[in-house]
């Protein structure tokens, strides 16, 4: 090929880079329905926003955005009208930048149009992986790939330009989708945009290009101008909140390797980018903003998530060898591309696996799934090319069939008013009918932040505030229990009645009257980071610690994370249990003391039973980390200490059965409380995997009842050989009662167990013992009551 015209090679490249990026990367018509879980939920409450519209920036607040179905493709009725038009528009604009770069590298070639060829197949190629991996990686990829062309392209080149321009637009919209693509879209236009003032090329134009079109997005999905502000400060208050709160720690090995061919593609891009007009640094410097993005996106949570920096990496090395690369050497760009293909569907899927258990044996697995994706695009596509109005019929009914699948494997009763659920089960929520009214941060581990914290407070004090919240306390990535909203709790406590049991949760309704402020005056303390605090007072005690960044923490925040932080409580009983401490979530409040676990014990405090609320009184805390994360934090932390007194009130009609149930349990939960164990409660059971010994009060008690039991799953999933029970009256002795079970071959000792024993008089404690029989391996044991008999 010669000239820079876009000749017939690169007019075939454009629509096979068009097709691969459509069938294989955005696949559009793999159309997603609601289902439960913790992810699903999010997905689904985003899709179903869509169709109020929720106002984004007062109603709702989370990493995606009003026009998310862009991502997710989760099916509405307006999905194939409006969201389905944006996607192939994606795929022209990847299609025809790569062809551009590819046709501007060849200029004055001899045999061009093959060069050009092989550079499309190698990005469909490279496209293909994305079916194993993330569209993040691709779309932070467009946008280096868009840099690239505008800062190679000739200025009166018209298809080059078109490209870029709308390429930058369309990432525009896609900011709407997800805030991390307009983060980058628009830094990589500040960059293209000052070489070209610079290099006196142009005036800037790409920057109002991608914010004239995330704005038209925003009003396009029926939003208000005067909810913008909002919209930016809570969208940039979940961004800003991400690296602190929702890490999972990754391989240094993986980290390092990364970094390591991060820096490798960065010195290509200095090397070999467009010569001349700070071509090369721009090029260098977008493609380390693109990196330094994606190591957030990847490793910050590295659970699945690396794939996403492993696939830039690849997709970006495409780009590079694509354009600046072949433009100087077909040998070199060929030698890069090989080794980002390597990279796509060798590195990437062997560090997928390892993240997820698997064996380097699995690999074809993968392919095989890939395999089944693409069928299934491939098939949709057939499907609706025949009859787009049956299509859409068809969807519908999956869909109507998927809340149906949902509402019978998760039923909720019947709750007249707005709903809100604290765990993440809106899923089950909107598939029961009921009238979902979330807090604008709905999921209750992404409320990580001061400003996300206080949106949902102003939420729960205004009109809008719901008739019932479905609560349960969580514990993601190993948080304090309590921190699961936990500033929320006073106003849950003061405005709300534990109503009904739901499974593990509780349903709260609003009081008629809110109650008085439950929390007293404040205790402040000084203390340090590293150093025990003893609690000044007894009883519930709801606790504000304040730990500030240093000037380096602040920095790592915003590039990566700054290291852990941990939260160590000591019990009454002298046992210690420890949480990940999250700065900002312990700044906004949350109840220290007791430990409270599980929705009974929250019902039990806030029936006025702080007394025997959890499991066990906390009587000192201590917030500590590693030597080096004490160069991102400040020495010293403020500590607020209230007092937390919920009146006993008589309970309403529609809560006194609850009320009765949960006093009935009194006695046990005196017990555990006691035992010091309140990490192991689960719901009215003590878990005791053998081999363990309880302390358990027996003062002036002469007939004891004690329920026990497996758990099911010891010989559903696992293989347990049985656990022995025994009540003894001191550490060592001979036990007054023994009972052993084995419920993978027994079938009656499966389920709940009970005993009754007559105790020796002059006893103070007992010691409640589980012994294996023969194995530990999966002695998955509890007891469910431990107390005077018939009491």
């Amino acid at each position: 090929m010669r000239g820079t015209g876009p000749g017939a090679a690169v007019l075939v490249a454009w629509l096979t880079v068009a097709v691969a990026t459509l069938v294989f990367v955005l696949r559009p018509l793999s159309i997603g329905f609601p289902s439960g879980g913790l992810d699903a939920s999010w997905v689904a409450v985003l899709g179903e926003a869509a169709t109020r519209p929720a106002r984004w920036g007062v109603d709702l607040a989370f990493t995606y955005g009003p026009a998310s179905a862009l991502v997710t493709r989760y099916f509405t009725d307006g999905y194939l009208v409006r969201d389905l038009p944006v996607l192939l528009a994606v795929a022209l604009a990847g299609g025809g930048a790569v062809a551009c770069l590819a046709g501007l590298a060849v200029a004055g070639r001899a045999r061009g149009g093959l060069l050009v060829g092989l550079a499309a197949l190698g990005t469909a190629a490279g496209l293909a992986a994305d079916l194993a991996q993330d569209q993040d990686s691709f779309y932070f990829a467009l946008a280096v790939a868009l840099l690239l062309l505008d800062l190679s392209r000739p200025p009166r080149h018209r298809a080059a330009r078109a490209a870029v321009l709308s390429g930058f637009a369309l990432l525009g919209v896609l900011a709407l989708a997800k805030t991390s693509y307009g983060v980058l879209a628009l830094g990589l236009a500040v960059l293209a945009d000052a070489r070209a003032v610079l290099a006196r090329r142009r005036w800037p134009l790409l920057v109002p290009v991608v914010l004239g079109a995330a704005l038209a997005a925003f009003l396009a999905c029926g939003q208000r101008l005067a909810d913008l502000p909002a919209y930016l400060d809570l969208q940039g208050q979940v961004a800003a909140g991400y690296g602190e709160a929702m890490y999972l720690p990754a391989a240094r090995g993986e980290i390092l390797a990364y970094l390591a061919a991060a820096a490798g593609l960065v010195a290509v891009a200095a090397l070999c980018g467009p010569p001349g007009g700070w071509g090369r640094t721009s090029a260098a410097l977008g493609c380390s903003v693109a990196l330094v993005l994606a190591l957030k996106a990847g490793f910050v949570r590295a659970d699945t998530h690396p794939q996403i920096a492993w696939s830039l990496l690849g997709l970006a090395a495409l780009a590079l060898a694509v354009g600046p690369v072949l433009r100087r050497s077909p040998a070199g760009a060929a030698a890069l591309g090989a080794a980002a293909l390597a990279v796509l569907w060798v590195v990437a899927p062997l560090f997928l696996l390892a993240a997820t258990d698997r064996q380097p044996e699995q690999l074809p697995e993968i392919y095989g799934d890939m395999r089944v994706q693409l069928v299934t695009e491939i098939d949709a596509w057939g499907r609706f090319l025949r009859s787009p109005a049956r299509f859409a019929a068809e969807a519908r009914q999956a869909k109507a069939a998927a809340f149906e699948a949902i509402r019978t494997a998760q039923p909720l009763p019947a709750l007249a008013g707005g709903v809100d659920t604290v765990p993440s089960a809106q899923s089950a929520v909107l598939a029961n009918r009921l009238d979902y009214r979330p807090r604008p941060s709905f999921q209750e581990y992404s409320t990580y932040t001061a400003g996300l914290i206080a949106a949902n407070a102003r939420f729960y004090g205004g009109p809008t505030a719901p008739d019932w919240v479905i609560f349960g306390p969580g514990g993601l990535d190993d948080r304090y229990p309590a921190m699961t909203e936990g500033a929320l709790w006073p106003a849950l406590l003061e405005r709300y009645e534990p109503t009904l049991k739901i499974g593990d949760w509780v349903a709260l309704k609003r009081r008629a009257a809110p109650l008085p402020d439950v929390l007293g005056p404040p205790v402040r303390l000084a203390a340090r980071l590293g150093e025990p605090v003893a609690l000044p007072t007894r009883g519930p005690v709801f606790a504000r610690i304040t730990v500030g960044e240093t000037l380096l923490g602040r920095l790592a925040a915003l590039l990566f994370r700054p290291p852990a932080l941990s939260l160590r409580v000591t019990l009454a009983g002298g046992a210690t249990r420890s949480s990940r401490f999250i700065p900002a979530l312990a700044a906004g409040g949350f109840l220290l003391s007791p430990v409270v676990g599980d929705a009974d014990g929250f019902a039990e405090l806030a029936d006025g039973h702080g007394a025997e609320a959890g499991g066990a009184e906390v009587t000192g805390f201590e917030v500590g980390g590693s030597r080096l994360a004490r160069l991102f934090y400040a020495g010293t932390m403020a500590v607020e200490l209230r007092a937390v007194t919920v009146p006993e009130t008589p309970p309403s009609p529609e809560a006194a059965p609850l009320r009765a149930a949960l006093d009935r349990a009194v006695p046990w939960l005196r017990s555990v409380r006691a035992m010091g164990r309140s990490a192991d409660l689960d719901g009215e059971k003590l878990s005791a995997p053998a081999p363990t010994d309880l302390t358990v009060p027996a003062e002036g008690v002469r007939r004891l009842h004690v329920g026990f039991g497996l758990y099911d799953g010891a010989f559903t999933e696992g293989r347990t050989e049985g656990v022995c029970f025994a009540i003894a009256p001191a550490p060592g002795a001979p036990p007054l009662w023994t009972r052993c079970l084995d419920p993978a071959a027994v079938a009656g000792d499966r389920g709940p167990q009970s005993a009754d024993l007559d105790l020796p008089p002059g006893l103070r404690s007992v010691i409640a013992e589980t012994r294996c029989r023969r194995s530990c391996d999966w002695g998955w044991s509890y007891w469910d009551a431990i107390g005077p008999a018939g009491g």
